[in-house]
């Protein structure tokens, strides 16, 4: 909706703009000699244009740095414009003229560009901060499971987070509030996986051994099959989903099951690789459960 709302002003902004009496460049060859008049009209038109229209009210009102910046560009050659003119020179006055519309014209469409891009990052937020609430209960249920009644000192992190985040967005610091969400949705996640590999450790980057390395990715692999079944609970999801999630499952545990035989054969670098390719399945499996998570 908010697209279209700009796409209309800007439309309108392009009319007025037009009826200043050069339709841009395209006319500027045909048209007779730049008189008194003529640039005293356009004068006026292309001052609506710049400083009353909606276009400039929304460029003046945005947080488009960009856009304003374009716009006052435009402002500055109306002026110059106007000073020509002042001076006789009706000639450069209207080339001034023409310059100060393209600029402003520029400005729109910069503010276009602003506006969509904010709003898509709105609504990245809104999809992941389904996602963080979904994995704050998940974490919750199991931290429950496993220290009963003990504080869960990542959840309270996490919850503060997602209410900083929340707060930020409130503001329209949109970037702000996503870096804050992230960092809530990190948390709770590695905290997820590190419970249900029944242990607290940081992650390994290096490996003494491929039987090393496969064990972890074993592990990872067994913590993110869990979380399907809880992401399920939580989310409920309907019909065609839970059936794609379904297929997901069914061929990261065919993938499992061959890394499993791989490695008793002893070949854990191919091991490895077949179970990351199960590991991949479950994390599209999650994904269609409707929890966004890296992979």
């Amino acid at each position: 909706m908010g697209a279209r709302i700009v796409k209309l002003w800007m439309t309108v902004a392009i009319a007025l703009a037009l009826g200043a009496g050069d339709a841009a460049a395209q006319q500027a060859a045909q048209a007779p000699a730049p008189t008194k008049e003529r640039v005293e009209d356009r004068l006026q038109r292309i001052d609506t244009f710049l400083n009353i229209s909606s276009a400039a009210a929304k460029i003046k009102e945005s947080d488009s740095a960009k856009a304003k910046a374009q716009r006052e560009q435009a402002v500055a050659k109306y002026e110059e414009a106007r000073a020509q003119a002042a001076n006789g020179g009706y000639a450069a006055a209207s080339e001034s003229l023409t310059q100060a519309w393209r600029l402003m014209y520029e400005a729109v469409n910069l503010l276009e560009e602003s506006s969509s891009t904010h709003a898509k990052k709105k609504q990245h937020f809104a999809a992941r901060l389904e996602s963080v609430k979904a994995l704050l209960a998940a974490q919750n249920r199991v931290w429950k499971e496993k220290h009963g009644a003990q504080k869960n000192a990542v959840a309270t992190g996490a919850e503060k987070l997602k209410a900083e985040a929340e707060n930020l967005l409130a503001l329209d610091h949109v970037d702000e509030a996503l870096a804050k969400l992230k960092e809530a949705y990190n948390k709770t996640t590695d905290s997820l996986i590190e419970m249900r590999q029944g242990e607290t450790k940081e992650r390994l980057l290096t490996f003494s051994t491929p039987e090393d390395e496969y064990k972890y990715e074993r592990e990872k692999n067994l913590s993110l099959r869990a979380l399907v079944d809880e992401m399920i609970e939580q989310k409920k999801p309907d019909e065609n989903a839970l059936a794609r999630i379904r297929e997901f499952v069914a061929e990261g545990e065919r993938a499992g099951t061959r890394a499993e035989s791989t490695a008793a054969s002893g070949k854990f670098s191919e091991a490895i690789e077949e179970m990351g390719l199960s590991t991949k399945e479950y994390i599209k499996a999650i994904r269609a459960a409707g929890v966004y998570i890296p992979g």
